[in-house]
């Protein structure tokens, strides 16, 4: 049973998360608390998981998964999720960043998964001229569960 499902009647919470260690008692010793409080810690890291680097994700207690990253290459390709989504993504949204005003960029994400999407860039000189395959680094967010 995880944190998040437990009573908020004591009486009911004798053995609620015993399963992971974690057990309070109506009159429980405070000395008796710190192994009771480790396990506790334990399981909201784990609701918690994260990983704060780029490409990077976090994951919440009600199993929602926010991802982020780069999207890296010319032309097209794929990009890989840090974390598969245990159900399915709700939502792929990616950015251009031509970093220049003299040109112009575009990204479209297509063919999305639990595991990954695919991808292409296309740039071209503001003002008009030929779009051709981008070059530049695009970023993306993922939403899902």
């Amino acid at each position: 049973m995880a944190i998040k499902d437990w009573s908020t009647t004591a009486s009911n919470n004798a053995t609620a998360d015993s399963d992971e260690g974690i057990i309070v008692s109506e009159g429980q010793a405070p000395s008796s608390l710190n192994d009771t409080i480790r396990a506790l810690m334990a399981v909201i890291k784990g609701d918690f998981a994260n990983s704060l680097a780029t490409p990077g994700y976090q994951k919440f207690p009600n199993g929602l998964i926010l991802q982020w990253g780069p999207i890296s290459g010319t032309g097209g390709g794929s990009t890989t999720f840090p974390v598969a989504f245990p159900t399915t993504w709700l939502s792929v949204v990616g950015q251009s960043s031509v970093e220049s005003p003299s040109f112009v960029g575009a990204l479209d994400i297509f063919a999305r998964s639990a595991i990954g999407f695919s991808w292409r860039k296309w740039s071209s000189p503001a003002g008009g001229g030929a779009w051709g395959a981008g070059s530049e680094t695009a970023y993306f967010i993922a939403v899902g569960c």
